[in-house]
């Protein structure tokens, strides 16, 4: 039988309490921390069922917001899209006896700072020729017509010669760019 002494008594104690204190020191500072993880990952689990729960995905709901994305999307496109925008300019310029010389971009795409989200705005510089400034004037008319929003910015023209008038417009087109990033 195993006889028991001082030695054998303090190394079991000594060795017990090694553990416990190996016990304790890693649930305080390795088990906590996960513990805490686990806790924030549960809580958001549950806000996410929460909100399935409330609103769940309706097909009918779905189909609105496409419908109101598609209407949206003629005056504030999914990128920019200049091109399309730039030969209805060109058509209009023709109609209205306007002759466009040049059309630049002056400022690279810039956020619009007063709404949330990947929304942005571009602006160019149009210079133009034509024999009477009313024509000029309807074809920034016929712009503001347009589906897609142009933010005329500003617009001047001079007498160039005796039947010529030349003129130029700054404007801003602005879309939506959800792959933009921040």
């Amino acid at each position: 039988m195993l006889k028991w002494n001082r030695l054998a008594v303090i190394l079991v104690f000594g060795l017990t309490s090694l553990l416990v204190l190996v016990a304790f020191y890693g649930n305080y500072f390795f088990l906590t921390d996960v513990r805490e993880q686990a806790q924030q990952v549960s809580q958001v689990v549950d806000k996410q069922k929460d909100l399935l729960a409330t609103y769940p995905p309706d097909e009918t709901e779905l189909a609105t917001y496409q419908s109101l994305y598609e209407e949206t999307q003629q005056f504030l496109p999914e990128g920019e899209q200049i091109n399309a925008e730039l030969l209805r300019l060109e058509a209009l310029a023709t109609v209205e006896n306007v002759t466009i010389s040049s059309v630049s971009r002056v400022e690279a795409a810039l956020p619009v700072d007063e709404i949330d989200g990947n929304y942005f705005k571009s602006r160019y510089q149009v210079e133009m020729t034509s024999a009477q400034p009313g024509n000029m004037q309807a074809l920034l008319e016929g712009v503001r017509t347009f589906e897609r929003i142009w933010n005329v910015t500003n617009f001047t023209f001079t007498k160039a010669g005796e039947t010529d008038y030349s003129g130029s417009f700054a404007f801003e087109v602005f879309y939506h760019n959800e792959r933009a990033v921040k």
